[in-house]
């Protein structure tokens, strides 16, 4: 008895070492995508399957002049000039119930509180089994590029 008793208690203890290294795998692996993401020169952003912004990086932050609390969810969205706002809004929804990728062209409001027009594109993003986790996206700002008539000016582009 004594010994099945022991023999448990190792098998916990072992279990409980495993699930720990498992945690701290974890927690590295999400500390070296923050790392990259946080260095990427475009402002990014990652959802979940339902929509909710759950990240962006510091490049968005630096962007917006915000916090990332105030990101989160659908704050991300107040950062879209009020005309284009619910345009934008639409696109993202139609593109998340097809799981297609989004493409959106909007002035974003700067921490300067200057408007500078994004290129706002998304990927849906996929578990390793195949189901929809959500979408990966990112703003490029093509202020710069763009003609008189508010299109991307290829001769500009260039």
């Amino acid at each position: 008895d004594l010994a099945g008793v022991l023999a448990g208690k190792m098998e916990l203890r072992m279990i409980a070492s495993m699930a720990l290294e498992s945690e701290l795998s974890l927690r590295e692996t999400e500390q070296r995508f923050r790392g990259i993401a946080n260095c990427a020169p475009v402002p990014l952003l990652y959802s979940r399957a339902d929509g909710a912004c759950l990240f962006v990086n510091q490049t968005w932050l630096d962007f917006s002049g915000r916090k990332l609390e105030e990101e989160l969810a659908s704050g991300w969205a107040e950062l879209i000039h009020p005309d284009h706002r619910g345009r934008v809004l639409e696109e993202y929804w139609k593109a998340l119930e097809t799981l297609r990728p989004f493409s959106a062209e909007a002035p974003f409001r700067r921490h300067d509180g200057q408007y500078r027009w994004m290129l706002d594109k998304g990927a849906p993003r996929y578990r390793d089994d195949g189901s929809f986790a959500g979408y990966v996206g990112c703003l490029l700002d093509i202020t710069d590029y763009r003609c008189d008539c508010g299109h991307l000016c290829p001769a500009l582009v260039g």
